[in-house]
């Protein structure tokens, strides 16, 4: 925990000002004018208190000395405390800056919005376990350099005819991309990460623990080359759109799938470095099912998983079939046996639908998908063998 020059009481970010603040004494403090003996060396790591969920193993890291009630991951209802550890110090962080209270106005607009959702989503005993968690990046720079070989066409009109032209452009490049950033932790699945993206890397500052007060912290459990060829598939598709522009510019397009183009574009990696992003997690768990609402801290993006309520499903689906009933009643006549092939015609486009959607549900679950708990499983697999 840090503690406040000023009375010795526990220090918390603020996220309004961008300070320290101490709730006893109200005194605020630059973040890099506080820090522990351990910490003011300029070493690879920073000292904090490690919290491992009994229940799915998530491990988090905190720089305050109290555990978390429940894990953000699974919703389980305890957290063990371990002991101090040393960890490794990120390069950068991009602090906090929508507040808790912000977060739950952008949840409560959105779940008010699914008429499905069970109403216990909005109780306020729920919303009190949204919990502010910096999760680790690894953040790259790319760059394209030197000659690439391209296809364009060119159309223009020469009396009553359209000439249409072919080119093989030799493009002298010089592009660079900097900031391509994909989330470092294994539990943190990549879907979710995605759909709660972009954070703004440029805002992005040095990293020091003391961001860390009134937060917990995830552990960056990967290495950088995991996501390194997708940042640089990013890079190369960039690339593309970009010459696209000046090809437009110029009366030329590329043509083809945009992939035509994208295997004579020569990517290299610049630099590597990792970050601490700030993401709110609410977590809600019941028997197996563990559903989630996670925010982006910097912007408010919000990922949002519910589940059904059956009850309220019921009632809505029986109170729509009256109408529907009375529609058809009164509009369309059919002959019994053009009814049951109505019907069969219905229950067929209903079980692909449902069969394509449990697909998904299934591969979602067991994260079939995700680079970063693959690479985890390969991993653990090597080590029991």
């Amino acid at each position: 925990m840090f503690q406040c020059p000023g009375c010795g009481g526990g220090l918390r970010y603020d996220i309004a000002s961008g300070q320290l603040a101490c709730d006893y004494c109200s005194n605020k403090y630059d973040p890099y004018s506080i820090d522990k003996e351990h910490d003011a060396e300029k070493t690879d790591y920073y000292q904090a208190s490690v919290f491992i969920c009994p229940q799915c193993g998530a491990e988090l890291v905190s720089s305050d000395d109290t555990a978390a009630a429940f894990c953000s991951y699974c919703g389980g209802s305890t957290i063990l405390t371990d002991n101090m550890k040393d960890e490794k110090r990120p390069d950068r962080i991009i602090p906090f800056k929508l507040t808790k209270e912000e977060c739950e106005n952008i949840y409560k607009k959105r779940v008010r919005r699914s008429i499905f959702a069970p109403g216990e989503f909005l109780k306020p005993e729920h919303l009190d376990k949204m919990t502010g968690i910096y999760m680790p990046y690894w953040i790259y720079d790319m760059e394209i350099k030197g000659e690439n070989s391209l296809k364009s066409t060119s159309d223009h009109r020469d009396g009553d005819y359209i000439i249409h032209e072919h080119y093989e452009m030799a493009v002298d490049s010089d592009l660079s991309f900097e900031g391509i950033s994909y989330d470092a932790a294994s539990a943190f699945a990549d879907d979710i990460s995605e759909e709660i993206a972009p954070f703004n890397t440029a805002a992005s500052i040095d990293f020091t623990p003391s961001f860390l007060c009134g937060f917990h912290a995830d552990v960056q459990d990967m290495d950088s080359s995991v996501y390194e060829s997708k940042a640089e598939n990013y890079a190369r598709d960039e690339a593309v759109v970009r010459l696209k522009e000046i090809f437009k510019k110029e009366g030329k397009k590329l043509y083809g799938k945009p992939d035509s183009g994208q295997s004579a574009v020569r990517v290299r990696k610049t630099k590597d470095y990792t970050g601490l992003f700030p993401v709110w997690f609410l977590t809600w768990r019941k028997n197996n099912r563990v559903a989630y609402a996670v925010i982006n801290g910097e912007n408010g993006r919000i990922s949002l998983d519910l589940p059904v309520d059956i009850k309220k499903y019921f009632i809505f689906t029986a109170i729509l079939t009256v109408p529907i009933f009375l529609f058809l009643e009164s509009f369309l006549a059919m002959r019994m046996d053009t009814g049951m092939l109505f019907v069969a015609f219905i229950a067929m486009i209903s079980t692909y639908i449902f069969n394509r959607l449990n697909e998904d549900v299934i591969k979602k679950e067991n994260m079939e998908d995700d680079l970063g708990y693959q690479n985890k499983l390969r991993k653990d697999m090597a080590a029991r063998q």
